[in-house]
């Protein structure tokens, strides 16, 4: 093969993967699902404060551990709660499609954690989920993690 040929195969291949490269650079990675961890607002009831936000961009182990919480835990009939009154609102959307995931809220016990995960239109159609206390603590955990980064 001739010096020219080499060095035009060269420039082809350097610029295939150039291009591949900044087409990839100026699309930037979307974001599939968001995880939102918040409070009920004091000061005007039944406003949702959302302080934690996680993206599967940013923060994927997070995302992917609060999905396992959420895929394989403990199923219990009834729950000695408030349903008003939770210690913790979670969502996970797909803010890109406009897709709630899971709508559920968390109330924290001496030994585990109570989660009720909204299952139909209304919060009159929930399902109780009772997760371990080393579950609970990593929850906690994530939360003052987060609230460490941000001040």
């Amino acid at each position: 093969m001739s010096l020219f040929k080499r060095l035009l195969l060269s420039a082809l291949i350097l610029a295939v993967f150039s291009s591949g490269y900044l087409l990839g650079s100026f699309q930037g990675t979307a974001v599939s699902k968001e995880l939102r961890i918040g409070y009920q607002n004091s000061s005007h009831s039944g406003q949702i404060d959302y302080p934690y936000i996680f993206t599967d961009t940013k923060d994927d182990t997070v995302i992917d551990n609060f999905l396992m919480i959420y895929l394989y835990p403990d199923k219990v009939e009834e729950a000695e709660v408030n349903l008003e009154n939770p210690d913790l609102y979670v969502l996970m959307l797909n803010p890109d499609r406009g897709i709630g995931m899971i709508d559920s809220r968390i109330w924290f016990q001496k030994e585990e954690a109570v989660i009720a995960e909204r299952i139909g239109e209304t919060w009159e159609e929930v399902e109780y989920f009772q997760v371990d206390k080393n579950t609970a603590d990593y929850i906690k955990e994530v939360i003052e993690e987060e609230a460490g980064e941000a001040e």
